[in-house]
């Protein structure tokens, strides 16, 4: 029992002292792999001095051969080293926290940012623990048009909990085959903070919160940021400052100018965007509902058309003369009688009476007199001179 509680206490030492670093690529002049934990894990010292990469990068006598070759346009990786099985280094995870992977084409006077994790970094690390899981492999892209040739690898992290101005970096000697020459100058500057630099970041600027996992106040567009909830675990911007290296052209977003800047709105409800359709999404509901029912057209099958009740067909104005046959005269053998309205005296003429009742439309005037008689003027009947006649 004892042995195992000195095991146990000795492991659990090597992971608070431990903290962290990535195995691949592999770091400059990182010593072997000791699960015993060893001093090449601690942070950068808080007063910026040996900012950036421990110094390593620009010290003599240190290998700076490529260790890495990353084909441009291709996807990369990094993994963060200490899972405490055998062979590896120890890990304190510190609850997880942020971190960002960035590289450097001017031997680390500014670094460019490829790839920002909000949260989760390490992976599956519970809050208030410094255990992670066994996948500790994270994939970014290298830039199709990054300029080929020797690249300065940089990953940085700030823990959750454990001391503030504890700003980890590691540097990986690396080189990017293809055809660019951009240095990414149009790419976000690494975040730098939780130190002092002078001239540029001064004591409590660029401060994360201890408890929270930091918001990167210019982590990239959304296809180069991905954000990992961990319950308990809220998201805070850092406090204000110009939170990037002295070499670097930081953009305006860069300049954090108060603490609340870039932070999700609450971190149980944050979503990290995503570049594509994940498995589970469901598509917005149209405004129109699945018992929608159309409206129904003005004019339905059964449509009368209203009719007013005072309606009347509007009268045709005939113009034209209309001229109407009349029955068949009735020839009178018998002699001449006095009544004119029946026969004509004579028989000069055909004699007829009409038997059925006739309207005489006409475009002349309409006579001045009803009465038919055989004597009446012709002026009296108007254009009817030629037809006397007689209604019945």
């Amino acid at each position: 029992m004892r042995l195992l509680t000195f095991t146990f206490l000795s492991l659990l030492t090597a992971l608070v002292s431990g903290h962290a670093r990535i195995k691949t690529p592999k770091p400059l002049n990182a010593p072997a792999e000791d699960p015993t934990g060893n001093a090449y894990n601690a942070p950068l010292s808080a007063t910026g001095s040996d900012f950036p990469c421990k110094n390593l990068h620009t010290q003599s006598g240190i290998d700076k051969t490529p260790t890495e070759s990353w084909i441009a346009g291709s996807v990369a990786l990094f993994e963060i080293l200490g899972h405490v099985t055998a062979g590896e280094g120890a890990l304190a995870a510190h609850s997880g926290g942020s971190c960002q992977a960035s590289i450097s084409f001017d031997n680390g006077r500014s670094f460019r940012v490829l790839h920002t994790y909000h949260g989760g970094c390490p992976r599956d690390v519970p809050y208030n623990s410094n255990l992670a899981g066994p996948n500790q492999t994270f994939t970014f892209s290298v830039p199709p048009q990054a300029k080929s040739g020797p690249a300065l690898f940089s990953w940085t992290w700030i823990a959750v909990s454990g001391n503030r101005d504890e700003f980890y970096m590691d540097c990986a000697a690396v080189e990017i085959t293809g055809s660019g020459t951009s240095t990414l100058d149009d790419y976000p500057n690494m975040y730098v903070g939780e130190m002092n630099i002078p001239g540029q970041i001064a004591t409590g600027e660029c401060r994360s919160t201890a408890g929270t996992a930091l918001v990167y106040p210019d982590p990239g567009p959304a296809d180069r940021v991905t954000v990992s909830e961990v319950a308990g675990i809220p998201f805070k911007a850092p406090t204000k400052g110009n939170c990037f290296a002295p070499g670097g052209k930081a953009p305006v977003s860069s300049v954090v100018a108060s603490g609340t800047a870039a932070v999700p709105s609450s971190s149980s409800s944050y979503a990290a965007p995503v570049a594509s359709t994940p498995s589970s999404y469901v598509a917005p509901v149209p405004s129109t509902p699945s018992s929608y029912v159309a409206p129904v057209l003005s004019t339905p099958s059964s449509y009368v058309a209203p009719v007013p009740s005072s309606y009347i067909a509007p009268t045709t104005t005939i113009t034209t003369r209309t001229t109407t046959t009349v029955p068949a005269y009735i020839a009178s053998p018998s002699a001449p009688v006095a009544d004119p309205n029946t026969q004509h005296t004579g028989y000069t003429h055909p004699h007829h009476r009409i038997t059925t009742t006739t309207t005489c439309l006409s475009d002349d005037a309409a006579p001045t007199d009803t009465t038919d008689t055989y004597n009446a003027p012709a002026a009296q009947h108007g254009g009817w001179k030629k037809r006397r006649h007689r209604n019945f």
